[in-house]
């Protein structure tokens, strides 16, 4: 049976474009971790799943319980304990998230060097910068910018997977409906309640009327968007009225395309700024995700157990500097 970590995305040269390389984009590419202080356990990965709402929820908690047979238990940030997996001896144990199971960490464990009582160690982590792209400029910001990266993701397994998607996962930051009108034009300050769950900058869209709105920040009461005359219309959608109710949603600065690989590579751009060409760019969601379809097992290695994924990140006219953005490019398959 297919098993989604089988399906691993691996680098292009420079990230633009071209034939596949043997760097794959690791967890701990992504973010990284506190180490262990239970004597006897290792953690040797951490999916970095576990970090996607980081700024709400920092650390998980590893339990170790001693006693009988020994067992641990994970608590991703935000979550709950799953269930527990017992020590019956030396090696290597996965272990989930009660709420999430994709949310696990992967434990390196020695027996005889284990407490004698149990212990929970709250795990710290944090996101790495620049994994995708690179630190957007002075000129880039002031003026605004359009980028793409291009990556291929693979089958490692050995089982064929079926209906394979991408999208962006915002699910994080719920939608809300706008609690005061405001104008087609112009500066304002965009109500809708309650930004704790938003980033400090980004875009929204109201789906009722289908505009982008860049917000430079969020107002201290905790309740509004501060939105920016040049952060109307974003992304070359058509300012428009608010009403109270419409409904506001949080939206990536990235949009999804994808390629079939030949030959084991895809097109190579020139430039971090140069489109690739026949690629059709959309902003995914899990409703609305693009399919790749099947991809064939690992082994023989061929282009059908491979598959294209571009993004497009978009920086609106004065952006501010932001580390972190709140979204995850997700995949998903028919096991």
């Amino acid at each position: 049976m297919a098993k989604p970590e089988d399906l691993v995305l691996y680098r292009t040269t420079g990230g633009l474009g071209g034939p596949i390389t043997p760097t794959k984009i690791e967890n701990q590419d992504m973010i990284s971790w506190d180490p262990s202080t239970i004597a006897g356990i290792t953690i040797s990965d951490l999916a970095a799943l576990n970090a996607y709402d980081i700024q709400t929820y920092p650390q998980g908690t590893l339990r170790y319980v001693y006693g009988g047979t020994p067992y641990v238990q994970w608590k991703a940030p935000g979550g709950d304990f799953g269930l527990q997996v017992d020590l019956t001896g030396d090696g290597t144990f996965k272990v989930t998230d009660g709420a999430v199971e994709s949310k696990y960490v992967i434990l390196d464990v020695v027996v005889a060097s284990l407490p004698g009582s149990s212990v929970d160690q709250n795990i710290g982590m944090a996101y790495l910068s620049n994994v995708l792209f690179d630190d957007v400029d002075t000129d880039e910001s002031e003026a605004g910018d359009t980028e793409y990266r291009g990556f291929i993701v693979k089958n490692d397994g050995l089982d064929i997977m079926t209906n394979v998607i991408v999208y962006i996962d915002t699910s994080d930051v719920p939608p809300l409906p706008l609690v005061a009108d405001y104008d087609s034009s112009g500066a304002f300050y965009l109500d809708v309640g309650d930004t704790a769950e938003y980033p400090l900058n980004g875009y929204v869209e109201n789906e009722v009327t289908g505009e982008w709105l860049y917000f430079a920040a969020k107002a201290s009461d905790g309740e509004r968007l501060i939105i920016p005359s040049i952060g109307r219309g974003a992304k070359g959608t058509t300012p428009a009225s608010g009403l109270e109710g419409h409904t506001i949603t949080y939206r990536a600065p990235v949009e999804v395309g994808v390629e079939a690989v030949s030959g084991g590579a895809i097109q190579v751009i020139p430039s971090e700024d140069t489109a690739p060409v026949g690629t059709t760019f959309s902003y995914a969601t899990q409703a609305s995700a693009l399919a790749i379809g099947h991809l064939d097992p690992a082994t023989p290695d061929i282009d059908t157990n491979k598959y294209g994924i571009w993004l497009e990140r978009i920086i609106n006219p004065s952006a501010r500097p932001i580390a972190a953005q709140k979204f995850t490019i997700r995949f998903g398959l028919d096991a």
